[in-house]
């Protein structure tokens, strides 16, 4: 087959995403009711792991006050749930779009299943906006090149390809986000609400890696090329930017270790002990997923994710 074809799934993944489609019909957040809104958020408390903050460990870390690093932190979930606002943004248009546009290469089990997918990401963004009125953060801007890859080229793609490419953005950013919330001394609030997100995450990421998974072994060649190709400047810069956002540079007042303008000092604290660790942790899985499915190719690394064993 061609991703331009239609997406005819095996049984199974057909029985699968229907079952999902009404899991999440019976079980979907509240903006009102899931996140306990009354707890309020303890910014003197820390938002994520300290070990997950970008510049931890490194002589800049060590030189930051405890006030100066409990802020840092705070910037940096700002910049993960600014992220998530603009990627959940993007993607009822796009799965609309395919729907209205491209419905003739869908099956009626995916059309529904993209609907309930943007509905969730709907309320997503209604959950973190109120989250960033309640604390005050500052918004990032959105990812590099983000706008060019949304708004631009995947409307203009097949359906397979949008599903891959919000596979790999939101996958990374489950991952970062999880990582980071897995302690019990993380603000009760911020805890719970990127946990409740990633419940229904969980179901994109797991409909995404299904449909993927089932087709691309079938691919024509040239086309699973085309697919790598893709792949890899996608999961490459988004696990670098998961990793330090240079925009850090400017969203605190006091020196973290990089300029903004600066890519080989911000490359070298993608690159940090500390972070080649995590990210192993963290991005390992997805790399590994990529390399069995053949959409990286088999030599395919990126400089801050360490290989298995290194």
């Amino acid at each position: 087959m061609t991703a331009t074809q239609k997406l005819d799934m095996p049984e199974l993944i057909r029985r699968k995403i229907i079952g999902l489609t009404e899991h999440s019909h019976h079980s979907h957040i509240s903006l009102n009711t899931s996140v306990r809104w009354s707890l309020g958020v303890d910014q003197t408390a820390w938002p994520k792991r300290q070990d997950a903050c970008w510049i931890y460990g490194t002589p800049a870390w060590d030189a930051l006050t405890p006030a100066q690093r409990l802020e840092m932190a705070w910037a940096e979930t700002a910049r993960d749930v600014s992220m998530f606002i603009w990627l959940e943004q993007a993607l009822p248009p796009l799965y609309m779009g395919y729907i209205n546009k491209q419905g003739h290469l869908l099956q009626d089990y995916l059309k529904d299943y993209l609907l309930v997918f943007s509905k969730e990401e709907i309320v997503h963004i209604q959950v973190f906006r109120r989250y960033m009125e309640m604390t005050g953060l500052r918004p990032f801007n959105p990812p590099e090149g983000f706008y060019e890859l949304y708004v631009e080229r995947l409307p203009q793609m097949p359906p397979l390809i949008g599903i891959l490419a919000t596979l790999l953005v939101e996958w990374v950013a489950e991952n970062t986000a999880m990582h980071a919330v897995s302690s019990k001394a993380v603000d009760p609030l911020t805890r719970q609400m990127f946990i409740l997100h990633h419940r229904e995450e969980l179901r994109h990421i797991s409909f995404a890696r299904w449909v993927i998974g089932s087709l691309v072994a079938d691919l024509h060649p040239a086309e699973r090329s085309a697919m790598r190709s893709f792949t890899e400047p996608v999961i490459d810069r988004v696990i670098r930017q998961s990793s330090v956002n240079r925009q850090l540079a400017v969203k605190v007042p006091f020196d973290v270790g990089f300029r903004y303008d600066d890519e080989i000092a911000v490359e070298a604290a993608r690159c940090t002990p500390n972070n080649l660790r995590i990210n192993a942790e963290r991005y390992g899985p997805v790399l590994a997923w990529l390399r069995k499915t053949e959409l990286v190719s088999p030599d395919f690394k990126i400089a801050c994710v360490p290989e298995a064993g290194e």
